[in-house]
């Protein structure tokens, strides 16, 4: 990162020679996985690449299908959950299981739509398409730092560069500063940015996939997160938070870790800037309050029926933990 001494921002930003890139071993759950309204042709495997990338453009996407789920938004279905309302459904209208089940196809395996108490999590596709109109940095770092892009997007199993496209970037295309006029009246650099979208021939592990019927499970809580240069993998709940088979232990990926990780950036910035001890105790959610652009920009992109409404974020009280602000 660059400190904020460049320019008139009082945040720090990415070098212009560092870029960040995403590999995902399957094409992303969600949007991406409806292979519709589009039709892709085989891919070519470019070897002379190496370490490069394409930046083509994205052709302008002709979103013709809106109420058949072309662009809709999906969050990951929580089975029991989903089953139990689905019976009720049944027994209070027979009739509802015939109309709902000729919306199916627009619907990808294993997830929902929001807002049908079906799920509580939005899907891959949903979050990287977030991460490219927003940035990576979210609320939080967005005190710190300006808003942070991926590069490139390369996809193991199932790709299919058309509907990648549409689901992570293209069906947001319409979120620029040219025209969006919330966009407009920022200084910061939100607005959405368009991937390079790749694929590759190595396989990530061994498992069989069974088929495009099944859809994606998200029955099993447990989570691996591995950075550069730990010695093993920690092992999480991702519903809970916590580190596998314990209640008590937060993992260092949890929103409480990392605010301390933050609070403590936060504290060393204000100690040599002298900007004193201004605050006490302040929630999680009251930190990110604070980044007002990014505040304006995100109720852009989720309040828009257009665009993301309908956007399934956490409950307040899970935001709702404080820490001690020392300015």
């Amino acid at each position: 990162m660059e400190s904020p001494d460049r320019g008139d921002s009082a945040r720090f930003r990415l070098k212009d020679n560092i870029s960040l890139h995403l590999y995902t071993s399957s094409q992303p759950c969600g949007n991406a996985t409806i292979k519709r309204w589009a039709k892709s042709g085989k891919e070519r495997f470019q070897e002379e690449l190496k370490d490069r990338w394409e930046m083509a453009p994205h052709p302008k996407l002709q979103i013709l299908a809106r109420s058949e789920g072309q662009v809709a938004l999906l969050c990951k279905r929580d089975p029991l959950v989903a089953q139990e309302l689905e019976d009720q459904e049944d027994e209070e209208d027979g009739a509802r299981k015939d109309s709902s089940s000729k919306k199916a196809s627009s619907i990808a395996p294993g997830t929902a739509l929001p807002g049908q108490g079906k799920g509580f999590a939005m899907t891959c596709s949903d979050k990287i398409a977030r991460w490219n109109a927003l940035g990576l940095q979210g609320g939080l770092l967005a005190n710190l730092v300006e808003p942070i892009f991926l590069t490139s997007c390369t996809v193991g199993r199932k790709f299919s560069r058309l509907h990648c496209m549409r689901a992570l970037c293209c069906r947001l295309q319409d979120f620029t500063r040219e025209k969006n006029e919330h966009l407009r009246s920022l200084s910061s650099d939100y607005g959405i940015r368009h991937l390079s979208l790749m694929c590759t021939a190595i396989k990530f592990d061994n498992g069989v996939y069974t088929g495009e019927g099944s859809g994606a499970s998200f029955s099993d809580d447990l989570c691996l997160a591995w950075c550069s240069g730990d010695e093993t993998a920690e092992s999480l709940n991702g519903r809970s938070g916590f580190t596998s088979g314990s209640q008590e232990t937060a993992s260092r990926f949890s929103k409480v870790e990392l605010f301390k990780i933050f609070m403590d950036i936060h504290t060393r910035i204000c100690t040599s800037s002298n900007a004193g001890d201004q605050g006490g105790p302040m929630t999680y959610s009251q930190a990110k309050s604070h980044a007002l652009e990014y505040r304006k920009a995100r109720s852009a992109l989720l309040e828009d029926p257009k665009l993301f409404l309908g956007w399934i974020s956490s409950e307040p009280e899970l935001e709702a933990f404080s820490c001690q602000l020392r300015c």
